[in-house]
């Protein structure tokens, strides 16, 4: 329905919940897709919903997709889906901040390995989060960085097992 890979879902729902329909983190993200609240009610969830498998995986799906378009001046897909990864588990203004700090440093902005995701690590040191080119502040991005390894790992194994 939204033209998205069932894999790569499967990847991000099995990494979120382990497709565990109750979960919730530490930081309040639940149900399958592992969603925020207030990311849930972006999508017309109310609360109780959020914990409703099938209103769940539809609304992470939305937004994964909706980040995925958001990135979609980046030419490779791949890249695309590893940068809305890392907006999907750390929030799309630190993804900004470390394309901006990528393009500062003549980086690559459109790659997520080496250059995005490196930009990522160094938004916890203040010479970086406090650089006039990020708006979102201080961001510790290993459990993000980890994510987007994660997830794609486990979609390439997906891909690999189920054609």
């Amino acid at each position: 329905e939204f033209g998205l890979d069932w894999r790569l879902l499967a990847s991000v729902a099995y990494h979120e919940s382990r497709f565990a329909t109750n979960t919730q983190s530490w930081a309040g993200a639940g149900g399958v897709m592992g969603l925020m609240p207030a990311t849930a009610r972006i999508f017309g969830l109310k609360s109780d919903d959020i914990f409703d498998p099938q209103m769940n995986i539809r609304a992470g799906t939305q937004y994964l997709k909706k980040l995925i378009s958001t990135f979609s001046s980046v030419e490779n897909d791949t890249e695309q889906i590893k940068l809305a990864l890392a907006a999907y588990n750390g929030g799309i203004g630190h993804v900004y901040d470390a394309q901006a700090l990528a393009q500062k440093y003549n980086a690559d902005k459109n790659i997520w390995n080496g250059n995005v995701e490196k930009y990522i690590e160094l938004k916890r040191l203040e010479q970086y989060y406090k650089d006039p080119v990020c708006k979102a502040g201080y961001f510790r991005g290993d459990e993000t960085i980890n994510y987007v390894r994660h997830v794609i790992s486990r979609w390439q194994l997906y891909q690999e097992k189920v054609k």
